[in-house]
């Protein structure tokens, strides 16, 4: 056991403390700034308000303890076990936790600022109220995290399933979801502006009503899913697997979705005006009734597509594939590009001539 005094001494210079419980000690008051900690438990602890600014906390243990207000900028958590802890209102900016676990606590109307969760556990955490800013979780496990109200603000999630994660509610600015689980999510009517979902996985969830705005869904998976009148100006969807995905009555203008898979996709009443699908796979996909104004589906697959009632206007298909498919008429349609006809005429004719 120590106590106060010999606690404070030791911090007076510059020790490690190690080894040891704070249990039962009153620990107001005392500098702990820029202190290490190994192997410590801390139980019970009253430690509202105080400053543990770049402290080193390694293998401790925090258990039922009163962190209300406190300064934990610059801190290190490594290998530790927080739990049953109170961190409303703490103020955390560049704060580490790695391969730690954090269960049933609080962070509640926290702003937490660049702050790192690294290859540990998070669950039962509320963050409702709270600001998470340029902060990441990578490799972590989590589990009934409840974001409501939260604002979050270039965060990013790396390699994580999220499908415990309660997201209604919080507020996405910039965000990264980076190869992450949202299978069957419900995400409706969330604002994901400008969001990045590189490589995630959001296979029948549901995103109707969202805004998209300039949203990455570049290499994502979202079969089945459904975005129903989203509004999604400018989203990139490049390289996408949307197969039978509903994309009704969307704002799409100027998305961009060159080699996507779209086969069985349904984007009947959209706003389409000078979108991309260069390239794309949309076997009986279905544009009915789309705004298709300066479109461009050069080169894409689209056997047995439907473009009944769908509204042209030097829409191009150069190249493509339209066996089968269903027109009400080809007004405004240009079936192949003068400019690109004879840039690819020259072309084959360099390469030609290279090859003799």
């Amino acid at each position: 056991m120590i106590d106060r005094e010999q606690l404070q001494a030791r911090l007076a210079r510059g020790e490690v403390i190690e080894a040891c419980s704070l249990e039962g000690i009153d620990l107001q008051g005392l500098d702990l700034d820029g202190s290490i900690f190994r192997q410590v438990r801390w139980q019970g602890l009253d430690l509202h308000g105080m400053q543990l600014r770049d402290c080193l906390f390694e293998q401790c243990r925090f258990e039922d303890c009163d962190l209300r207000g406190a300064s934990l900028e610059g801190g290190q958590f490594l290998s530790c076990h927080l739990e049953r802890c109170s961190l409303a209102g703490a103020h955390l900016q560049r704060t580490l936790f790695n391969q730690s676990q954090v269960r049933a606590c609080d962070f509640s109307a926290c702003r937490l600022e660049q702050v790192q969760w690294l290859e540990g556990e998070v669950e039962a955490v509320e963050f409702s109220g709270g600001q998470l800013l340029q902060s990441s979780f990578s490799r972590t496990a989590l589990a009934q995290l409840k974001l409501a109200g939260c604002q979050l603000e270039r965060a990013g999630f790396h390699d994580l399933d999220l499908r415990a994660v309660q997201l209604a509610g919080a507020r996405f600015a910039q965000c990264l979801f980076y190869r992450c689980d949202l299978r069957a999510m419900d995400l409706a009517g969330q604002v994901l502006d400008a969001c990045l979902f590189t490589e995630s996985h959001l296979d029948g969830a549901r995103l109707n009503g969202c805004s998209l705005v300039r949203a990455n869904f570049q290499g994502a998976s979202l079969r089945g899913a459904d975005l129903s009148e989203v509004r999604a100006e400018q989203a990139l969807f490049a390289g996408a697997d949307a197969c039978a995905a509903r994309l009704d009555a969307s704002l799409l203008r100027q998305s961009l979705w060159p080699l996507a898979q779209l086969a069985g996709a349904s984007f009947q009443g959209a706003d389409l005006r000078q979108a991309v699908f260069q390239g794309c796979h949309g076997e009986r996909a279905v544009f009915a009734g789309a705004r298709l104004a300066h479109a461009d589906f050069t080169r894409a697959d689209l056997a047995g597509a439907d473009f009944r009632e769908a509204y042209c206007q030097r829409t191009v298909f150069h190249g493509a594939n339209t066996q089968d498919s269903q027109w009400t008429g080809d007004e405004g349609v240009l079936w192949s590009d003068p400019e690109l006809a004879a840039a690819e005429l020259f072309s084959a004719e360099r390469n030609a001539g290279g090859q003799a």
